[in-house]
């Protein structure tokens, strides 16, 4: 398996250049899982005994077994083979946004404000999304994050990834371009551009997937964390319209992690109407959508 490269870099300048990870972090490897049918145990290939002579006795007699007997398969790794290959996955289809800008109400515990989330996409193919979160009374935005990149056959492609939460430090992360050997794999997303990525998944589904459905996002934070976020298809939803919303959740990933929790309304262009962090340390940060989709 090829490993793919998450590579970090600090508070930095523009990284058009060549991407950084701060001293002493080490890049971590992309994963790329492949699903392989289970098996009740090895297979072993048995070839047909041939007329007057026994594969034993040829073999005791040092003669090779004609090629004609022999069946060809594909070793995979200790007692374990595969006559054939697995068939392809299947087009990952997407309908990306137009340009937009969301307004949402935000809670967490006592605290109230506004979130606003502005996507741009231009006709060259690149994207910028800037997520700022606001609570009433506070000068300092809660939370900035942005993400910039291109978009091609597999969505969004992101470059550089940014983030500050209150009054820490900014952090930042930069992906190798495409053809480089540590570039992650086509798909992968950063922790914003994979708000974008699902919802142009859900534009393109021609019906909605099945309660139980697991749709799999590989995403990339700014500390070069590289994991696998599995959301699962809960139901429909009474929203805004006749068409509804769909639920997905994603289950925390360690005892420490948040339940992100998103209702999309694919009928809206895949964006999101609601959104909820759960954690079980925190109060929950939600977000209720305001206003309706605006195209830029």
């Amino acid at each position: 398996m090829v490993g793919h490269l998450c590579v970090l870099q600090g508070l930095a300048p523009d990284p058009a250049e060549r991407p950084l990870r701060p001293p002493g972090v080490a890049a971590k490897a992309w994963r790329l899982a492949v699903a392989v049918p289970k098996q009740a145990g090895p297979v072993r290939a048995e070839a047909p005994a041939p007329r007057g002579a026994s594969p034993k006795r040829a073999a005791a007699r040092g003669r090779p077994m004609p090629a004609s007997q022999a069946v060809p398969v594909k070793i995979l790794a200790a007692g374990r083979v595969a006559p054939h290959p697995p068939p392809p996955a299947p087009p990952l289809r997407l309908k990306l946004p137009p340009s937009a800008r969301l307004v949402f109400a935000a809670q967490r515990g006592p605290r109230s404000g506004h979130a606003e989330l502005r996507w741009e996409r231009d006709e060259a193919g690149r994207y910028e999304l800037l997520l700022v979160l606001r609570y009433e009374g506070e000068e300092r935005e809660a939370l900035i994050q942005s993400s910039r990149g291109e978009l091609g056959e597999a969505g969004l492609r992101p470059r550089r990834y940014a983030d500050r939460r209150g009054s820490s430090s900014l952090r930042s992360a930069s992906f190798a371009q495409e053809d480089a050997a540590d570039a992650p794999p086509p798909g992968a997303q950063d922790r914003l551009s994979w708000l974008v990525q699902l919802a142009a998944m859900a534009a393109a589904w021609s019906e909605p997937p099945q309660p139980g459905t697991r749709i799999v996002l590989q995403v990339a934070g700014a500390r070069g964390e590289c994991e696998d976020w599995v959301f699962e298809a809960v139901g429909a939803e009474p929203g805004p319209d006749a068409s509804g919303l769909l639920h997905l959740t994603r289950a925390p990933l360690h005892r420490y992690d948040h339940r992100i929790d998103i209702w999309l309304d694919a009928a809206g262009g895949g964006w999101p109407q609601r959104m909820s962090w759960s954690h079980p340390l925190r109060e929950t940060l939600s977000f209720s959508r305001e206003n309706a989709m605006q195209q830029r």
